[in-house]
């Protein structure tokens, strides 16, 4: 995108990742960090039969991550046809190009060495570690009154509405308001068609035969036209 001047979409892209990775650090905040709600003490794990389906999935992330050529290359080999002077050259794992290049293992490992040296400080201080109860938290000096004011993800977007709020609120709910009015008025439109009386079910399958009988018909008549 940088070498052809696709200074907008490289915009777009940039934007995109970022929304991305506030998405994905939402769904880490909220699931891993804070207190555990009162509501969900009970819970257990599902079957595995349900996890396998992620596990497989979790399977391909890894060895993709391990070896992304295996995906980027022929993804790459289909790009040259369209930026023939961008091709990616591949090197084992290591791809360049001649704006860059990309070494998926490498950024795996050193993720990975990052990981394992807080692991370890952490294990090194577990001594000094205390187990902290609920509600044994205090904000600005005042303790929680409820399970929900101790989790991460409560009231997780104040933030974000304090600053941009008034500039984006009141058109995005007007647009949801619009199409939801929307959905509920094609909703109502098809609850007339479809509603579950099998004398207009049958009315319904007498016109489509009809239809289908009289497009056949004037394309044969088409066909037969010299």
């Amino acid at each position: 995108m940088i070498t052809e001047g696709f200074y907008l979409q490289i915009i777009i892209m940039l934007i995109a990742g970022i929304t991305a990775f506030l998405y994905l650090f939402r769904l880490i905040y909220t699931v891993f960090l804070g207190q555990l709600k009162d509501n969900l003490r009970t819970v257990k794990e599902i079957s595995f039969w349900f996890l396998l389906p992620v596990y497989i999935l979790l399977a391909g992330i890894m060895y993709l991550s391990m070896k992304p050529s295996a995906l980027l290359r022929p993804v790459g080999t289909m790009l040259t046809r369209y930026f023939p002077d961008n091709a990616l050259i591949w090197s084992g794992d290591l791809a360049s190009t001649g704006a860059g290049y990309f070494n998926g293992p490498m950024i795996l490992y050193a993720i990975g060495a990052i990981f394992m040296v807080v692991l370890l400080f952490f294990f090194a201080n577990k001594k000094r570690n205390q187990k902290v109860k609920q509600f044994n938290i205090f904000y600005s000096g005042h303790a929680p009154s409820r399970p929900e004011l101790s989790h991460f993800s409560y009231n997780f977007f104040a933030h974000y509405k304090k600053a941009l709020g008034a500039a984006v609120v009141p058109y995005f709910e007007r647009f949801w308001d619009w199409l939801a009015k929307l959905l509920h008025g094609l909703s109502d439109f098809f609850r007339r068609i479809y509603n579950g009386n099998g004398q207009s079910y049958a009315f319904h399958l007498i016109i489509y035969t009809v239809v289908v009988f009289l497009i056949q018909l004037g394309g044969s008549r088409l066909g037969g036209l010299p």
